[in-house]
């Protein structure tokens, strides 16, 4: 370092010290996390060489790690599982070479820093193959003072490359004016493609951390202001550019002095820094317009990334009378949920800077930084699996308000679906007569979920469970309890009465529902169902028309069976609701009664009404032959009578009484006279083959007869 700046650190050492003395408590940081079931633990650590490591990156299977020794830069090569070195970069160019930061992008690493060739400190920035082989190399001096690169992000075609430019420095300020720098990188060949600076104060402004936004590609730069010209003075600010390096807008962050930023998957900026100075430091979240949107100053991190839904922060928090290596994990809320203590065997001060990213690979972090256990600074590297934060929640199922569990006991099925309603698991527990409630405990990671309930009673063996509830569920705690409260539609009563062959049936179907949109209002409908073992086929019965239920509003409905063979049933009352999101019909509840059906026993008088009348009209033609004529012997007079035709007719009214037996048949006799003689008997047959409709089939034993009438003449004899 030059006379100049040795001149400013002394100027400044007073000022220092009086603020450490009256600021202490900014400098200790004691976590109080909510501790969970882990997810985090270490899977290797290793101490190396003398110096501080920064950075970490990932290629494959190998970790790379970033930061000096002595006065030379260095990168090791290391197993990414076991931790071993592989392979090492070390080189100095001039007297002094540091490196604070790398990226990787197609295969290949790119690490940026300083050295002093010059004779002033200027951006060093380097292109490796996976084998530590440099292939090109780019030192830029923006000035004749102190400049240095100290951040390195890509958008996947372009560098963008951030550090400091002292330009602007003279004698008039000490030589403290510096300046953000930003370059816009060609991977290719390393050459600059564009700059930008800033220059928000006359004071030490520094870059510290720069990140893309992966959804409008616009590059964000964090760093530093020194209004004061102090440097423990220093606030944080964030500036916003377009892939051009044009200026978009800028937003102060005030107490983070030595930011670090990461994004999310929806472009929301985190960014957290160490205290510092006057100020303590901090965690904010910021959207993409550049509004805070929230504030944690409890947590103060060095480094920070993001992976599977949850922020990893770095910390070294003051524990135990030293600084130890911590890591956190904490939710996009800003909510910590879990923390791990790296060091906590190490009786010395643990650091991590906040220069040089953290990587995450999978479910594993990489975090590079230093220790003093030995006396002086030693390089020590973290391998940290980041597995799935378990907590325990605990669901009590309850019914509605005033109603214990179902009569009989039975099972409840939980399943619980993410966010975008993906499978996750599920579980079951069982209760008994007169419950009130039932709870359960379960591991979940933490997230979002949808869960559903179903129920199933003990007397059930229909194919299908009722549906107890749909609910949403927030686990990002240590410990997580909700109450599952019956949700969709219940069977509030059901009745029914026999007489003779009609059965009539009353249900009142209930929504207890909520009334909040888009529970406030479903659609309902009731099935009746009748079987004998309740095992498929059923006998349906009856539905009902689907009926649209307000949170609180009941549902009747009626309806009667008629002709229903004698037996043993089960009658199942069924309500469905509606889901208009898949457009399908679920149960939500059941209910059954055993019945008896008695055979039905029908005393019948029936008499037709007006009682079946028949009239018979018979026509009978009789006929009266004269024997052959008589021969006379002696002169008589002889009188004859010739053939004669004679007509009888009779009419007849038959009333018979009303019979219930199928087919009748009923016989009527009649006689027909004549002034002469008697006709015969005359026979009748009327068939009744149903109840109301009749046949008359006559039968006549002699429709006619032939009757002889023999006339004897008197002979008369004359006398002499």
């Amino acid at each position: 370092m030059n006379e100049q700046f040795l001149f400013k650190e002394s100027l400044l050492l007073i000022l220092l010290v009086l603020v450490i003395i009256s600021s202490f408590n900014y400098f200790i940081y004691t976590l109080n996390a909510q501790q969970s079931s882990k997810g985090l633990s270490v899977l290797w650590v290793k101490y190396g060489r003398s110096g501080k490591a920064y950075a970490t990156c990932v290629i494959g299977s190998i970790l790379y790690v970033v930061g000096f020794s002595e006065s030379a830069g260095v990168i090791e090569a290391r197993d990414i599982n076991t931790g071993d070195i592989i392979d090492s970069w070390i080189y100095t160019y001039g007297s002094k070479t540091e490196l604070y930061d790398c990226i990787v992008l197609g295969n290949y690493l790119f690490v940026i820093g300083y050295d002093n060739a010059p004779g002033n400190w200027e951006w060093l920035i380097l292109k490796f193959t996976p084998d530590l082989n440099m292939v090109a190399k780019r030192q830029y001096n923006p000035s004749g003072n102190n400049d240095y690169a100290t951040a390195i992000a890509t958008d996947g075609k372009y560098l963008y490359v951030g550090g400091v430019d002292s330009s602007k420095a003279s004698w008039l300020d000490l030589f403290t004016n510096s300046q953000w720098l930003l370059a816009k990188i060609d991977p290719t060949d390393l050459s600059i493609l564009k700059t930008f600076t800033y220059n928000p104060s006359g004071g030490s402004d520094k870059v510290y951390s720069v990140g893309i936004n992966p959804t409008d590609g616009t590059i964000w730069i964090v760093g530093s202001v020194d209004e004061s010209n102090i440097d423990i003075f220093r606030s944080g600010c964030i500036g916003l550019l377009d892939q051009s390096l044009t200026l978009i807008g800028t937003k102060s962050i005030g107490a983070l002095p030595n930011p670090q930023i990461v994004f999310d998957e929806s472009s929301y900026a985190y960014v957290t820094s160490p205290p510092s100075g006057v100020y303590g430091g901090g965690l904010v979240k910021v959207s993409p317009d550049l509004r805070i949107v929230k504030t944690n100053g409890d947590v103060k991190a060095d480094k920070i990334a993001y992976g599977e839904g949850y922020l990893y922060l770095a910390v070294s928090a003051y524990k135990n009378g030293v600084y130890r290596h911590v890591v956190l994990r904490a939710t996009k809320d800003l909510n910590v949920v879990e923390e791990l203590t790296l060091s906590m065997l190490i009786n010395a001060d643990s650091i991590f800077y906040p220069y040089g990213k953290m990587s995450i690979t999978g479910s594993r972090l990489f975090v590079a930084g230093y220790d003093y256990a030995t006396g002086n600074s030693r390089w020590v590297i973290y391998s940290i699996s980041a597995g799935p934060l378990l907590s325990k929640v605990t669901l009590k199922i309850i019914n509605t308000p005033g109603m214990n569990l179902p009569a009989g006991g039975g099972t409840f099925t939980i399943v619980f679906y993410d966010a975008k309603w993906n499978y996750v698991n599920s579980t079951s527990v069982q209760y008994l007569e007169g419950e009130a409630s039932v709870n359960l405990d379960v591991l979940l990671p933490h997230g979002e979920y949808n869960v559903e309930v179903y129920h199933k009673p003990s007397y059930a063996k229909i194919s299908d469970s009722e549906l107890w509830g749909q609910y949403h569920i927030v686990v990002d705690k240590s410990q997580v309890s909700a109450e599952l409260q019956r949700f969709f539609s219940i069977i509030k009563q059901f009745d029914y009465t026999i007489q003779e062959n009609k059965m009539t049936i009353n249900v009142i179907l209930f929504y207890p529902g909520l009334t909040t949109s888009p529970w406030d209002s479903q659609q309902y409908f009731i099935s009746v169902l009748l079987d004998d073992d309740l095992k498929p086929p059923y006998i349906s019965i009856a539905n009902s028309s689907t009926k649209t239920l307000k949170s609180g509003e009941t549902y009747s409905y009626s309806t009667q069976i008629t002709n229903t063979p004698p037996g043993t049933y089960y009658l199942l009352i069924i309500s469905y609701w509606h889901n208009p999101w898949t457009n399908k019909d679920v149960i939500t509840d059941t209910k059954y009664q055993i019945i008896n059906i008695q055979p039905l026993t029908t005393t019948t008088t029936a008499t037709p009404s007006p009682v079946p009348t028949i009239t018979v009209t018979v026509t009978s033609t009789i006929t009266l032959t004269v024997v052959s004529p008589i021969t006379i012997t002696r002169p008589y007079t002889a009188t004859v009578t010739a053939i004669q035709t004679q007509t009888l007719t009779t009419t007849e009214t038959i009333v018979k009484p009303y019979t219930t037996r199928i087919p009748t048949t009923i016989t009527i006799t009649t006689t027909f006279t004549t002034s002469t003689t008697s006709i015969v008997t005359a026979s009748y047959e009327i068939t009744r083959t149903s109840l109301s409709d009749y046949t008359i089939t006559i039968g006549v034993g002699a429709t006619s007869a032939v009757l002889i009438i023999i006339l004897i003449a008197l002979l008369l004899r004359k006398s002499k």
